[in-house]
């Protein structure tokens, strides 16, 4: 979704620095964001789907996405609403349970999950 709004409508990001309760964010959003809306949403968006591919996977690599997971949530949690918070939050803190008790093993990675 990142990328398609990217293409189409880079200024919409903007927008953000009215949503956050954060000066130093709005302040980001406001000077060098502006200025390079492309790369830094480019780069984002491409993290996302990595983060969205290692969700899939197993061991190291599911345990790299997580880590990149709740990084990326904490850092839009001050976006507020903007960011859907407090869903943010909350989906950082399960991922940061999941990590904790190495849940790597997801009912969609067994063999005894039954299609429905």
């Amino acid at each position: 979704m990142n990328w398609q709004t990217l293409l189409r409508t880079p200024q919409v990001y903007l927008e953000y620095a009215d949503y956050t309760w954060s000066g130093a964010y709005r302040n980001f959003i406001n000077g060098w964001f502006s200025r390079h809306i492309e790369f830094a949403v480019g780069l984002i968006a491409t993290c996302q789907g990595a983060i969205a591919l290692s969700m899939l996977l197993y061991g190291k690599l599911f345990r790299a996405g997580a880590i990149g997971a709740v990084v990326f949530l904490l850092a839009i949690t001050p976006f507020g609403m903007g960011s859907g918070f407090p869903a943010t939050a909350i989906m950082a803190l399960g991922l940061i349970l999941i990590l904790r008790k190495h849940s790597d093993n997801f009912i969609w990675r067994s063999q005894k999950a039954v299609a429905i």
